[in-house]
């Protein structure tokens, strides 16, 4: 029997180490151990974060290539709603441009309304200036004051008509 008041003894195994000797070499080794684990958790986590940080800048080149095809699609769409807008205004000043070119072409082309008309306005200024160029000179022999003469030219030819608007 063993004395309980007596210190534990320990045995030597037969390679010449003690207990405490296995226990100090399993602790070295589980410190080791602990350490590689650490470094190897510290590169795991260096890893991790360069991973997460390359993602960031990833998913922010996509963000802003995203946003710049959007700003570009807009910038199209508003192009074209302006292109819609101008072809319209085109269309009405081509009809427009239509309409004052068969007019001038209707005043310049001889059997045109516009130019037959012209023509009558024309001669009948022509038949009035000479009638009264005859009045005048039929008036000039007889009268002796500037009154006198427009008095009798009037008489024979007629108060000078008003000018009209050409009909359009």
């Amino acid at each position: 029997m063993s004395n309980p008041e007596s210190p534990p003894q320990t045995t030597e195994p037969a390679g010449g180490k003690t207990t405490g000797d296995s226990v100090r070499e399993l602790l070295v080794a589980f410190r080791k151990e602990a350490v590689a684990t650490r470094e190897e958790a510290a590169a795991t986590r260096a890893a991790i974060d360069a991973r997460a940080k390359a993602q960031r800048r990833t998913n922010t080149w996509l963000m802003l290539s995203v946003a710049s095809v959007a700003v570009l699609v807009a910038l199209v769409l508003v192009i074209q709603v302006q292109n819609r807008q101008r072809s319209a205004q085109t269309r009405e000043v081509i009809r427009y441009n239509a309409a004052l070119s068969a007019q001038i072409v209707d005043c310049t082309t001889v059997g045109g309304d516009c130019y037959e008309q012209s023509q009558q306005r024309t001669r009948a200024i022509i038949a009035q200036l000479v009638e009264t160029n005859k009045a005048i000179a039929q008036c000039a022999r007889t009268a002796d004051t500037s009154a006198e003469l427009d008095e009798c030219v009037n008489d024979r030819v007629g108060p000078a008509p008003t000018p009209q608007p050409a009909n359009r």
